[in-house]
Order: structure tokens, then sequence, then C-alpha cells
């Protein structure tokens, strides 16, 4: 599908909470707002990825954006939850029915799949249900 361009209206129902209060936008990073975020082998805000070494966090509150070359502190700060959002899912390794309650991994900012066309299998959460349109929620760090 290609990472988000733009902000995202993401959908979400469940509990939330704030996660990732003091980690801080690695360097040169945009993250859209409603994006899934993850966080990389510094611990510094990222936007998910088929990436070796991310850890999935939540969904963006907010549109961070940081543009210099190091990482920088999150303003405001609480710019990420855990819970349950409605992400896409796309391709030969779309997510069905048969997949709820399984975990679910991530190809981009906004889709996730099952492991058949995943690198590096970066566990995204686990799947709650799926819209009629297709749209899968996913239970993100709850």
């Amino acid at each position: 599908m290609g990472a988000l361009g733009t902000d995202r209206n993401t959908l979400r129902k469940g509990i939330d909470r704030i996660v990732c209060d003091n980690a801080l936008i690695a360097a040169n990073t945009t993250i859209f707002n409603g994006a899934i975020v993850a966080t990389n082998a510094a611990g510094d805000l990222v936007p998910a990825s088929d990436t070796a070494g991310l850890t999935v966090q939540g969904r963006a509150r907010q549109a961070m954006k940081n543009t210099t070359g190091a990482p920088v502190a999150i303003d405001p700060p609480s710019g990420v939850e855990a819970g349950v959002f409605k992400y896409d899912t796309s391709g030969g390794s779309a997510i069905t029915k048969a997949d709820v309650g399984q975990n679910c991994f991530i190809l981009d900012d906004h889709t996730v799949v099952r492991t058949g066309g995943t690198v590096h299998a970066i566990v995204c959460g686990v799947v709650d249900s799926i819209d009629s349109d297709g749209g899968v929620w996913v239970k993100i760090n709850y």
C-alpha cells in the first residue's frame, strides 16, 4: 500500500491509555495523525514499518514532526495511545475472519497483514474483528 503521506482518520474503540509519554521523535521523522507508531532500537518514535528492530506502541493521537538531526521531545507530550484501532489490510496476506484472535503484522504505518508477506515479522497486535468493508480492528499494546 505504501506509508501515509497525510493525516489519517483512524477509528478507535475500546479503552485507550497513553503510552510513550516521555519518548522522543526520531531524527528527521514525520508521524502522521492516526498512524501506527513504533519505537526503534534507541527507543525513539517512528512510523511503524516492516523494519528490523521496531516495536509497535500504538496510534498517533496527533501529527508529530522532527526536522532536526537529533531525536526531540513530543510537543505536546502524550502523542501515542494504546487501544483498539481500525486499519487497512492488503494483498495476498490480507487478514480474514479466520485470523481473529491471532497476531497481525506490520506492512506499513496503516496496513496490517498475516505473517506471509512480511520480511521482519513486526507484531502490530491482535486481530479483534473485521468490518464488512474489510477494515481490521487491532488491539495494540492493549
